[in-house]
């Protein structure tokens, strides 16, 4: 027994699996321009600053760098309570257009958390609080582990 409250072990838990799975993601997420921001259980959030590399040919960002922002912040979210899994779907509306300079943050919430599925949304918005687009993804679970957690 840590001593920890419920929601503290919780949180705790939360911070080192994903700690693990962005250094993982290391390499594509300096590729892509994606920043991890903060974890909670069921929850996460990531950003972007929507640089050149990032444009399309209308000069917006391109749809398959939100998509993948949006995917990268729900896997976050998805795992944050420590129990493996993958997308078996996913899709995107997207709302306003990303514009070079601006910086967009995903913010992801995991809305079902079952024994062998997840259902989870990403909103993202520009740093005018501007809806830029909305995300969701189902998954799979398993009963696997991502770290060993402590007393486990």
């Amino acid at each position: 027994m840590t001593g920890q409250s419920p929601a503290t072990a919780d949180q705790s838990l939360a911070e080192a699996v994903v700690r693990r799975l962005v250094a993982a993601d290391a390499k594509v997420n300096a590729l892509l321009g994606i920043t991890f921001v903060e974890v909670s259980s069921g929850k996460a959030v990531c950003r972007l600053m929507v640089g050149e590399q990032h444009l399309n040919s209308h000069d917006v960002c391109h749809g398959g760098i939100l998509f993948a922002l949006a995917d990268a912040t729900l896997a976050y979210a998805n795992c944050s309570s420590n129990r493996r899994g993958m997308s078996l779907s996913a899709n995107i509306i997207y709302v306003k257009a990303a514009r070079l300079g601006d910086v967009v943050t995903a913010t992801a919430e995991v809305v079902l958390d079952g024994r062998s599925a997840s259902a989870s949304t990403v909103r993202l918005v520009n740093q005018n609080d501007d809806l830029i687009a909305v995300f969701q993804g189902s998954g799979i679970r398993f009963d696997k582990a991502i770290i060993e957690a402590p007393g486990a």
